[in-house]
């Protein structure tokens, strides 16, 4: 029997029906792709995978140190060079006294010396302290004429061909996280001394540092906006004190050569290094309230013999005694490290505060440009930073759009 609809369920609109004569089959044509599309993007995204990755942002990038040590109580009398400057193996470093008699022996000579008096006291013999290998000597001044402890260090020797970035990172995929993986540096920034940074667009690519304006450009602009008055929104008037930062954005002309040994530019920000992680131990902070009932006992005991009888003054300055404790309610936030705990303990339930994985990463055959701005900018007390990125596997973008909502 051919079922036959009643007329008032259809539409009696002339162009309504002239539309579903004509297009009708297109709509269920369109409607299909629609379906398609949507289930072609419900398998892609349970078959597309996608990185895990933790990072980590503003990391230094430092020399690697070799400790220069006595093993015995010294005074540095001085530096044979000046700091960051290039030594030798086998070079001397450092003039030094050393020995109990020979240090109290100049200690004193060195305050006559000071104090113009005329004295007859002989300095004590000097000895060279030689570089075990070469690279860049620094030297702590605070310690020069100082009495330093066998531990102390007396200076170090920096080789900044080797870089190292010592990382906490954080993320999703932490506790895969391992020593032996590469990591990708990026976002490099130099800090600058004098707050002004320089970005030039050049025909040659752009040019960006932090050292083309310094501290004598800072006082002239200084000068200019001075005491300037100025207007900001809901607020009372305000004028320039001084200049803090400044960002200069602008289009230069190069052209070869130039005298002296010039400015090095700074690294562009889209540059990436890789770096090896040598090393890594994965740490927690975790928070809990819910113990196994003996270990509850036993805390609540050790609460109340801390706490119990204790004194007190209230606001008003009257003494109070607490005379009991009751109805504990402990929440602890403890560190934890990678181990099974003691055997036969119960497992207590946490949350984690923060957990991170500790990484010391070399970097994989640095270029000349950025060796040397990392030791320019420890000369001036400065540090280069970046943003490191460590994979640690990697997982279907479905199950990471369904975690993140």
């Amino acid at each position: 029997m051919k079922a036959k609809y009643p007329a008032e369920w259809r539409t009696q609109s002339p162009w309504k029906k002239r539309f579903y004569a004509r297009y009708m089959k297109w709509l269920e044509r369109i409607g299909y792709a629609v379906v398609a599309l949507v289930l072609g993007a419900f398998i892609f995204a349970f078959n597309y995978r996608v990185d895990d990755v933790i990072t980590a942002d503003k990391v230094p990038i430092t020399a690697t140190v070799h400790s220069v040590k006595m093993g015995e109580p010294v005074v540095i009398v001085r530096a044979l060079e000046p700091n960051f400057t290039d030594v030798t193996a086998g070079q001397a470093i450092l003039e030094v006294v050393k020995g109990e008699a020979a240090l109290n022996q100049y200690l004193a000579w060195a305050a006559m010396e000071r104090s113009g008096i005329m004295h007859t006291m002989v300095r004590p013999k000097l000895e060279l302290v030689v570089a075990d290998q070469a690279g860049v000597l620094v030297v702590d001044e605070t310690l020069l004429e100082k009495r330093v402890d066998p531990e102390t260090e007396l200076a170090q020797i920096r080789d900044y061909s080797q870089l190292l970035v010592s990382a906490k990172l954080g993320g999703q995929g932490v506790a895969k996280a391992k020593a032996g993986g590469v990591a990708i540096l990026k976002s490099i920034s130099i800090s600058s001394a004098s707050g002004l940074l320089v970005r030039g667009d050049t025909d040659r690519g752009p040019v960006v540092s932090g050292r083309l304006l310094g501290s004598d450009a800072t006082e002239k602009l200084s000068v200019e906006l001075m005491d300037m008055p100025l207007g900001v929104r809901d607020d009372i008037p305000l004028q320039v004190r001084e200049i803090t930062k400044l960002e200069l954005d602008s289009k230069m002309v190069l052209q070869e050569g130039g005298s002296g040994e010039g400015i090095q530019v700074d690294p562009a920000a889209s540059t990436l290094f890789k770096a090896e992680v040598l090393s890594g131990e994965h740490t927690a902070t975790i928070q809990f309230a819910n113990l196994p009932k003996s270990v509850q006992d036993r805390v609540n005991q050790v609460i109340e013999g801390a706490v119990g009888g204790r004194v007190i003054t209230d606001l008003s300055g009257n003494a109070r005694t607490i005379q009991s404790v009751g109805d504990f309610n402990t929440v602890f936030q403890v560190t934890a490290v990678p181990g099974a705990g003691k055997s036969g303990v119960e497992q207590v339930s946490g949350t984690a505060v923060s957990r991170n994985f500790e990484a010391q990463m070399k970097i994989q055959s640095p270029p000349d440009y950025l060796m040397k701005a990392v030791r320019n900018a420890d000369a001036e007390g400065q540090t280069v930073t970046v943003k490191v990125e460590l994979k640690t596997g990697d997982r279907a973008i479905a199950t990471l759009l369904l975690k993140r909502s």
